[in-house]
């Protein structure tokens, strides 16, 4: 099994240079084929899963089908049910389950699946105190999850903790920090629909002040 992992991450690796879908199809086989030798206590049984996951999310973003998110979210959920809350694993899968959730939430628009991603970055959050290098990524997941809530019932909750962790992101990352301008574009999107029910001044600034930032981003 640790061999047929290993030729699926180096082949995960000549996929994401080469972009080869004959690579991808290879490595999601051989991760199965590993799965197959693994007892369910096997300690290596949740690395390869999350490799699994990784790879057939790789090709959920080449294909669209809904089957591959299913299967990113069944096999993420294995994971997690393998991985406590003192597993270094489970902040990274916590916010894995709650993208792909997303992902299925803005294809069905199921507000059960918006609400269980919230709870998973919510309990990500609690796992990365100020210093933990988890923690932008983990404030982007659940900003946008509150953010697309906000879009489904007009929360002003919901839009406030968007603006207000989307706030501490950006004071968390670096000038070329590969998330700043994503959270630019969120933090003035969710500022706008701010602005657009309280006419404030200082929202419409700070809205023209992040545009301008991410303008000169690109």
């Amino acid at each position: 099994p640790g061999v047929l992992n290993n030729f699926a991450c180096f082949l995960g690796d000549r996929y994401r240079r080469l972009g080869s879908a004959e690579d991808l199809e290879k490595r999601i086989q051989l991760l199965k084929d590993a799965l197959e030798l693994f007892l369910p206590d096997h300690p290596l049984r949740a690395n390869v899963l999350n490799n699994l996951a990784g790879a057939v999310r790789d090709r959920y973003n080449r294909s669209g089908s809904a089957e591959d998110l299913e299967e990113v979210i069944r096999v993420q959920t294995e994971v997690l049910k393998l991985c406590p809350a003192s597993h270094p694993s489970r902040v990274g899968t916590l916010n894995n389950l709650a993208n792909a959730l997303g992902d299925r939430y803005r294809r069905s628009g199921s507000l059960i699946d918006i609400e269980e991603g919230i709870r998973l970055c919510t309990e990500a959050l609690g796992l990365c105190p100020p210093g933990n290098p988890d923690r932008v990524g983990t404030l982007v997941n659940l900003a946008n999850a509150r953010g697309s809530r906000y879009e489904h019932s007009g929360s002003v909750d919901d839009l406030e903790e968007n603006i207000r962790m989307s706030t501490e992101a950006l004071e968390l990352c670096s000038p070329d920090h590969p998330f700043r301008t994503g959270i630019l574009s969120n933090l003035a999107g969710a500022l706008n629909d701010r602005y657009g029910r309280t006419r404030s001044l200082e929202d419409l600034e700070a809205v023209i002040q992040l545009q301008t930032e991410r303008l000169k981003l690109y």
